[in-house]
């Protein structure tokens, strides 16, 4: 019996020193990759930052450059462009229907579009007076 238990002592033994030798070449490994990784986005980084400068100097321009005028003119575009998609929509809508692009009820839609956009910038220019 003794030499059976020193027989599974002996495996025990040696199974753990194995099982210690793969976790530490499994820890070296991945540390390795770690730093690899860790290497390719500091590299990322550096080029970056040679191309378009620290992000923080970036956000720091960009905040402190902010004034009224550039929301205006951004809403004005927004705004125009939005106009522009609902024209698109509403010629594709008549033409589906078959309805000629040169007809009255085509022109009255279209000058109606462009009364109450002209009246939604007639609001804007009231607001942005009241806040000067």
């Amino acid at each position: 019996m003794s030499g059976v238990a020193t027989a599974v002592i002996g495996s025990a033994v040696v199974g753990g020193v194995v099982a210690s030798n793969s976790a530490d070449k499994a820890s070296r490994t991945a540390k390795q990759l770690s730093s690899d990784q860790l290497a390719f986005e500091q590299q990322r980084l550096d080029e970056w930052n040679e191309v378009y400068g620290p992000v923080q100097d970036n956000l720091a321009d960009y905040y402190n450059n902010l004034t009224p005028e550039y929301y205006e003119t951004l809403g004005l575009e927004n705004l125009e462009q939005e106009r522009q998609t609902a024209m698109t929509r509403l010629d594709e809508n008549l033409a589906q229907r078959g309805i000629d692009p040169s007809s009255g009820i085509s022109a009255s839609l279209h000058a109606q579009s462009e009364l109450e956009g002209a009246e939604v910038e007639r609001r804007l220019d009231v607001t942005r007076l009241a806040w000067r």
